[in-house]
């Protein structure tokens, strides 16, 4: 009897990266991230007051909950026989069309208003990720938008006003 036939994607048993999984190139990618973030966190300008949790306190353990959650994702990713990842069947194009929608939103808020910007934007949202109801995403969107306007300015955090002058 010989040797066990050669695979090319195991060396010594090992798989190698051609074999990862979409769930392992994204969690690396993630891991990679999220120490940039921590880095960048750790390094924001600290406050001359003494305070019990300083300005780089949240973002540092926003951080590191992500890099948990990625090195979480990479092991979960190492069984191979697993094959019904949620990347398998994700479409790039709603993705692409979320971001430009959400670049439009941007450029729309100072001039049309918070409240008009997002109302769209939480109108087309849904139907963009695949949702067909209209009538539920359009209610939704008048409740979240005028919702979000009321707290905020409960909250005296000034809004874009817009168009509609409120």
């Amino acid at each position: 009897m010989g040797p066990p036939p050669h695979r090319d994607d195991e060396v010594g048993g090992v798989k190698l990266i051609k074999s990862w999984t979409a769930d392992r190139w994204i969690a690396s990618g993630l891991a990679v991230f999220s120490i940039f973030y921590v880095i960048l966190a750790y390094n924001l300008p600290r406050f001359s007051m003494a305070t019990i949790i300083d300005a780089h306190v949240f973002p540092m353990f926003i951080g590191i909950v992500q890099f948990a959650l990625s090195i979480w994702l990479w092991l979960d990713s190492r069984d191979t026989a697993k094959k019904d990842s949620p990347w398998k069947s994700l479409e790039l194009r709603g993705g692409l069309f979320m971001v430009l929608l959400s670049a439009v939103y941007i450029e729309m808020l100072p001039s049309i208003g918070f409240i008009v910007s997002t109302f769209i934007f939480l109108a087309i949202s849904p139907y963009i990720l695949g949702w067909k109801n209209w009538v539920i995403s359009l209610v939704l969107a008048a409740i979240l938008s005028m919702g979000t306007y009321w707290l905020f300015s409960t909250l005296m955090v000034p809004l874009p006003k817009g168009i509609l002058g409120f």
